[in-house]
This record gives C-alpha cells, structure tokens and sequence, in this order.
C-alpha cells in the first residue's frame, strides 16, 4: 500500500516524509481504528481511507500542520472509524463508543464508574487530548512529538487532568457523604 500512497506524492522529500510518517504510525493508527470498529478488515479500511487522504492532500497539511501530521492522521482515523460504523448501520456499536468515550454527553453509566466517565467529560479539550492518547497507548514521548509539545508539558497536563477528576469526585464526595471509592 505504501507504493501507491507515494506515487501521489511529488516531489522526493514528499515521499520520504510521508514514508517516515507512514512508518511511525501504521500500527497505532490500526489499532485505535480496531479499537472503534471492532473489526480487523473494516479497521483496514479505515486506516487506508486516512493515509489515502493525507497522501493527497499532503502538500496543503504538511503546510499547514508544520509540527507534523501524526495527530492530524489519528484524529482522521478516528472519524473514518466512526462514520464508518454509521455508514454500515452499526448504531448500537457508535453509541456504545460515544458513551464509553464521553463525546457526546449521553448519560453516563450508574455508580462510580458513572462519576468517573462525568468526571472525564467535564476536562477541558487540552487535558482530555492528552489523556485520551495515555489511554490509547501512546507514550509521553509520542504524544509530545505528535501535539508538538514538549515531553514535561505533555506529563503536566496528564498530571492537571488526574487532579481535576480527582477533585471533581471529591467534590462529588462531599455533595454525598455516603459514597466513596
């Protein structure tokens, strides 16, 4: 597959670029594509709709993205993986998906699991991104490469966010003295 992906591309350094950002992501984005859709060929699919969109439109991304295309690629992959599902009427999988991931706002499961998933929705974008990624198996150093951040920043927000759920189930603690974790 790699071979046609380069063929759309112009120049050398476009193709040597994009290998290298090929190289570095295939396993990863084929796994959070798997991850979505639950299923080996249409995960596949997904990930060769994603690299055949980066490839042509590279030179307008790699422009406008100048940090790199790994987060662009991935956040592309979890689109594709998505409408993918609606497309091939799997509406029980999309929601599951939505609700274990919290996007968009379906109410939560009962009990502390509950407050931990509304505690996860409530961070802001900055501090859920990263966490996600922790969560998807990228390392600091990758997310850090991938955001353009530096490795320090990256462990900052991951540390920010665990403190704001912490205090929000604290907080929620206190509102009812009669749960805990």
């Amino acid at each position: 597959m790699l071979g046609i992906y380069l063929s759309m591309l112009n120049s050398a350094a476009d193709q040597e670029a994009f290998q290298a950002l090929y190289e570095r992501n295939k396993y990863k984005v084929f796994h959070a594509a798997q991850g979505i859709v639950k299923n080996k060929l249409w995960a596949e699919d997904v990930v060769h709709e994603a690299f055949l969109y980066v490839a042509d439109h590279y030179e307008e991304l790699s422009g406008k993205y100048t940090e790199g295309l790994d987060g662009y690629l991935y956040r592309c992959v979890q689109c594709r993986a998505v409408n993918l599902l609606r497309r091939r009427g799997r509406e029980e999988s999309y929601e599951a998906w939505m609700e274990t991931s919290g996007r968009d706002g379906a109410a939560a499961p009962e009990g502390d699991v509950g407050r931990v998933v509304a505690a996860l929705q409530q961070l802001p974008k900055t501090y859920g991104a990263v966490l996600e990624l922790v969560c998807t198996g990228w390392s600091t150093a990758e997310i850090a490469e991938h955001l353009g951040l530096s490795p320090r920043t990256v462990q900052r927000r991951l540390e920010r966010a665990r403190e704001m759920i912490r205090e929000e189930l604290s907080e929620n603690d206190a509102a009812d003295p009669g749960r805990g974790l």
